[in-house]
């Protein structure tokens, strides 16, 4: 499974919104209606399947499935083409 897709499934699974209407501009607690309990365990689904480690500044500064792919990005993983 490649990381966009992997990206894409667990937000779709921790939030129930279809892979299909999870976009790059969508806001996390806004457009896909998480909770701040949803939200740490994507990121925690995400460090796990990734391989990576988001620190608290990061989970500060993101609000977007595009900053989510910034991060994931800098720390080496290539998610959204």
């Amino acid at each position: 499974m490649d990381i966009e897709t992997t990206i894409l499934k667990i937000i779709s699974e921790v939030s129930s919104v279809r892979i299909s209407d999870i976009h790059l501009q969508s806001y996390f607690i806004g457009d896909l209606d998480f909770t701040a309990l949803e939200f740490a365990e994507m990121l925690n689904f995400m460090e796990e399947e990734l391989n990576i480690k988001f620190s608290a500044n990061d989970e500060l500064n993101m609000n977007t499935v595009e900053e989510l792919n910034k991060i994931a990005e800098q720390r080496g993983v290539r998610a959204f083409v």
